[in-house]
């Protein structure tokens, strides 16, 4: 008999585990489809993709209100090309915005009530843009280089000079080369990097501005915001 009921109480605590196991699972999937989709709308980015951790999210949820990072990935963010010296385009298609976020309130009562993951507050985020030597190029309608060693080189009327990127105001990306100003780029997007003093960093083929934000400016939040309305404190 005792067999029994000790074999009865192991099967229902597995039973148990498993349940919150899908559980936490399922709520995983749903708040990192909501803030891709979310940021994705805001940024009018081509693609979004999100993370939430760690492991258990559920338990960070309901027992603190709040998850310890949240990463989202967008590709293709359009960002406005203020000023254009050759023929480029008038928007500059960054590869891709990594926004990682640190200490995520989160609703409990959107959650239980409308299955909606509620963003409150962030206590930091840090946001780094990958920009490639293509996509320099077709903003500024000249042959971009990026060989890596913080170089830039532009091919200018069939000649190969040495360029810089600079940036201005704390949000301008200014790509110059030949004693010329040829573009200059905006890089706040849906108000996502609002108030966000970057640093660019060079690589090959590809540069990365990056800034971290702290506090985390209400615009962010508002992104992140379930549709209709804007996030704000819950519980």
């Amino acid at each position: 008999m005792r067999r029994r009921r000790l074999r009865r109480l192991v099967v229902g605590v597995v039973l148990v585990a498993v349940v919150l196991v899908v559980a936490n699972e399922v709520a995983t999937a749903v708040a990192e489809s909501q803030l891709a989709s979310r940021a994705r709308l805001a940024t009018r980015a081509a693609s979004a993709s999100a993370t939430v951790g760690p492991f258990p999210v559920l338990a960070y949820i309901f027992g603190q209100g709040r998850v310890p990072d949240v990463s989202v990935t967008l590709h293709d963010v359009s960002f406005t090309v203020t000023r254009v010296i050759v023929g480029g385009v008038l928007d500059l298609p960054a590869q891709r915005l990594v926004l990682d976020l640190h200490d995520v309130s989160v609703s409990r009562s959107g959650l239980l009530a409308h299955q909606e993951v509620d963003v409150t507050g962030i206590g930091s985020a840090t946001a780094s843009l990958t920009i490639t030597a293509a996509n320099l190029s077709a903003m500024s309608g000249l042959p971009v280089s990026l060989p890596g060693g913080g170089l830039i080189a532009v091919r200018i009327a069939g000649v190969t000079v040495t360029g810089t990127l600079e940036m201005a105001a704390g949000d301008h990306l200014v790509l110059l080369a030949g004693g010329r100003r040829l573009a200059s780029i905006a890089l706040h997007t849906g108000n996502v990097l609002s108030r966000c003093s970057m640093s660019v960093v060079f690589g090959a083929g590809q540069v990365i501005a990056s800034c971290t934000m702290a506090p985390v400016p209400k615009s962010l939040l508002d992104a992140l915001a379930p549709a209709g309305g804007s996030s704000g404190e819950g519980g």
